[in-house]
C-alpha cells in the first residue's frame, strides 16, 4: 500500500468519524464508540473532542451561555452572554461509556466540565477539569420539550444531581437537587 493510499484510508476514517460523532441535533459519538476506562483515556477524549462539532449550551431561565473563562484549568463555569465566537463557550459532547451519558469538553481548554472535587453536596460549584473518565465528569443528558422546543436537562453521573445556576451573567454553575420544570436547570444546545 503506498504512502498516498494510507493517507486517503486514514483522512476517510476520521471522516467517518466525525459523521458517527455528528448524529443528531448535538454531536455525539454513538455507544458504541464510546470512551470507555482505561489507559489513555484523557487523550482519547480529547481526539474525540477534537473530532465533534462543538455546541453552545444556552440556559432558558437566564438566555446566558455556559462559560469557562479564558478555558482555564480548574476556573469555575459560569454564565455569560452569548456571542457565538468565544472557544471558551463552546463544548463538544463526548460519548461516556454509559447510555445517554457524555463528557462535556470545552473548545478553549480542552477541558471536562465536572463537578468541583466529585462532591455529593447540592450547591457544589461545577468547574472543568483534566478529562480522566471519571464519574465526576460524566453527564447524562435527559431532553424536556417546552414550547415546542427541545432543551436538555444535565445530571451528574456521579452525584444524580442536576447542572443548574442561580441567577444570569456571571453566575457559577452548581449541582443541585433535579427538579424537571426548573427553567434554571434547562438547557437549550446550539
Amino acid at each position: 500500500m503506498t504512502g498516498r493510499t494510507k493517507k486517503t484510508r486514514a483522512a476517510l476514517a476520521a471522516v467517518s468519524g466525525a459523521l458517527l460523532i455528528a448524529s443528531g441535533t448535538v454531536a455525539t459519538a454513538t455507544e458504541a464508540g464510546a470512551v470507555q476506562p482505561g489507559a489513555n483515556v484523557s487523550a482519547r477524549i480529547a481526539a474525540t473532542a477534537a473530532a465533534s462539532s462543538y455546541h453552545e449550551i444556552v440556559n432558558l431561565a437566564y438566555h446566558q451561555c455556559v462559560e469557562a473563562p479564558r478555558g482555564a484549568l480548574n476556573v469555575r463555569l459560569r454564565l455569560a452572554e452569548c456571542n457565538g465566537l468565544s472557544a471558551a463557550q463552546k463544548w463538544a459532547f463526548v460519548a461516556a461509556p454509559a447510555a445517554s451519558t457524555y463528557y462535556l469538553v470545552n473548545q478553549a481548554g480542552g477541558y471536562c466540565m465536572e463537578v468541583n472535587d466529585g462532591t455529593a453536596n447540592p450547591g457544589e460549584t461545577v468547574d472543568e477539569y483534566f478529562c480522566n473518565g471519571t464519574a465526576s465528569e460524566q453527564w447524562v443528558q435527559s431532553f424536556r420539550t417546552v414550547n415546542g422546543i427541545v432543551y436538555q436537562q444535565f445530571t451528574h453521573s456521579g452525584t444524580s444531581l442536576c447542572l443548574d445556576t442561580v441567577s444570569g451573567p456571571g453566575s457559577q454553575l452548581m449541582q443541585w437537587n433535579c427538579d424537571a420544570g426548573n427553567d434554571a436547570q434547562t438547557w437549550l444546545v446550539r
